[in-house]
């Protein structure tokens, strides 16, 4: 290898691992909704749905064991206000380990732009326990949600090695 392509390789290497590692520590963001998302009434694609998706995005990290999710909807009917109530599901088990759920976070957003932060703690249900599995579920309901709302959550599933 020549003195350039040993430089090259060098440079490409660094740049890979800074990538690798801003990847790695980087989280969802928090959404600023727009004009036409906070007026937002119906999905002509799914007349009558209770709520729709805005944005999804999950993020897998190998290397720290874990699985970082970020939903945002649209509440469009009485029932979409439903989704606030949220229930996200962990387990442990004596044979294969297990994940738990960290970090949570979420906030409504009401269709004038006002910005309610969830601020409780979320609880822990249980929800089957037999032969060494344990299935529970953190559960939380976010603030003040009503038609038009736009709710959005975040967490990090965090799996056993």
């Amino acid at each position: 290898m020549t003195p350039t392509q040993s430089r090259l390789a060098t440079r490409l290497t660094f740049v890979l691992c800074l990538f690798a590692f801003v990847a790695s520590s980087a989280r969802a963001q928090w959404t600023q909704p727009t004009q036409e998302e906070l007026k937002m009434t119906s999905q002509p694609e799914v007349p009558g749905a209770p709520a729709v998706y805005l944005y999804r995005e999950e993020i897998t990290n190998d290397a720290l064991h874990s699985w970082s999710k970020y939903i945002r909807l649209k509440v469009l009917t009485e029932r979409g206000k439903d989704y606030a109530n949220v229930e996200l599901q962990q387990y442990s088990s004596r044979d294969d380990g297990g994940y738990t759920i960290t970090d949570i976070e979420g906030r409504t957003i009401h269709p004038d732009g006002t910005i309610i932060p969830f601020t409780g703690k979320p609880y822990e249900k249980l929800l089957e326990k037999s032969n060494g599995l344990k299935v529970e579920a953190k559960v939380f309901t976010l603030p003040d949600v009503e038609v038009g709302s736009i709710i959005e959550y975040r967490y990090v599933l965090r799996y056993d090695d």
